[in-house]
């Protein structure tokens, strides 16, 4: 089970920090999703990374945009976070955040094979293999 939790009442040491970026395009209200490669499962999803050295979360949010699709756009930190532990079993912290972006015209990174936009009145769970990144979504 997830839990949202207030930024204030937790200690980030010893967690491994990651972002989570839901991309909108402003004028078609279209949700962007990246599918990563069978070899790191083959689902779709919204753009994710880790936090490097002493950089911020929004500044991370940022870097991993523009670098899974050459994007830029406005960052706004949705308030939301979740603990997990990773398949490598590190106790995880990710924080969440909405790009809004005018460019249609996206290159991918070498994590992921195919992207696709979808009309935000389309968009299911199904759209998505872990609930969390739908409920970034809504």
């Amino acid at each position: 089970m997830l839990h949202v939790k207030s930024t204030i009442a937790l200690s980030y040491r010893g967690m491994h920090k990651k972002v989570q970026v839901v991309i909108i395009h402003k004028s078609t209200n279209q949700l962007l999703l990246l599918r990563t490669k069978v070899s790191s499962g083959h689902f779709w999803q919204n753009v994710t990374g880790s936090v490097e050295g002493e950089e911020s979360f929004e500044v991370a949010a940022i870097r991993e945009l523009k670098e899974e699709t050459c994007l830029e756009g406005n960052i706004i930190n949705l308030k939301l976070e979740t603990e997990f532990k990773d398949k490598w079993d590190r106790q995880v912290l990710e924080k969440c955040f909405l790009a809004l972006v005018e460019n249609l015209e996206i290159k991918i990174s070498d994590e992921h094979d195919s992207f696709k936009w979808i009309n935000l009145k389309e968009v299911t769970k199904e759209n998505y293999k872990y609930e969390w990144n739908y409920e970034v979504f809504l």
